[in-house]
């Protein structure tokens, strides 16, 4: 497994912000479902789980914090299970994408699809974590996923969600050309907020 410190630092990133959407679903569902399977009934059907199956991908991958070297394979297969029910579920698709980047130091073909569809069933999300993936790994995107992930900063940009954080996102990607992306976009987007600014100053001053 590569061991680069930008892929240790994702991973960290990675598990305390999915943990609020895999974890939280599963709780007890996963005790009942784990004594179903060991006394061997069907689990109930009243428990979702999508969401049983994301919590254990989840606990896996959250294992690299204290085990670099933890086996993957298993959170592949309960996130692929994940996404046979819940196909929308762009946390699964993320998780997948992670898994990728984790077992290879980059984004293969096989987790740019991912990616990719994860942008296709969210679009537009406020989690720093995946905007700041995407430009570490920037050379291996495609110009139309390269397109979505300017796009989803712009518009959570300019609607006020996460501002700061984004405005903190070139400290986090240590990709050359990504970085020169990101910085570019983010140069564009404080323009036209410099410009937005004086504008509304002139017209607050034209009514005074």
């Amino acid at each position: 497994m590569p061991s680069r410190p930008w892929v240790a630092k994702l991973t960290g990133v990675f598990v305390s912000v999915l943990a609020v959407g895999t974890v939280s679903v599963a709780g007890c569902m996963l005790w009942e479902l784990q004594f179903a399977e060991r006394f061997g009934h069907e689990a109930p059907t009243w428990i979702p789980l999508s969401g049983v199956y994301g919590g254990k991908a989840h606990s896996i991958v959250k294992a690299l914090d204290t085990d670099p070297a933890v086996d993957l394979g298993p959170a592949k297969t309960f996130s692929e299970a994940q996404l046979r029910l819940s196909p929308a579920n762009h946390y699964a698709w993320l998780r997948l994408a992670f898994i990728d980047v984790v077992e290879t130091g980059n984004l293969s073909p096989r987790g740019v699809a991912f990616l990719q569809r994860s942008y296709d069933v969210a679009p537009y999300d406020a989690l720093t974590w995946r905007i700041s993936m995407a430009f570490e790994t920037w050379p291996s995107l495609p110009p139309d996923l390269k397109a979505a992930v300017i796009d989803e900063l712009k518009v959570n940009w300019r609607t006020g969600r996460r501002r700061r954080l984004y405005s903190g996102l070139p400290k986090a990607v240590h990709n050359v050309q990504g970085l020169a992306a990101l910085n570019a976009v983010l140069e564009e987007l404080q323009a036209d907020d410099r410009a937005r600014y004086r504008q509304e100053k002139l017209l607050k001053d034209s009514k005074l």
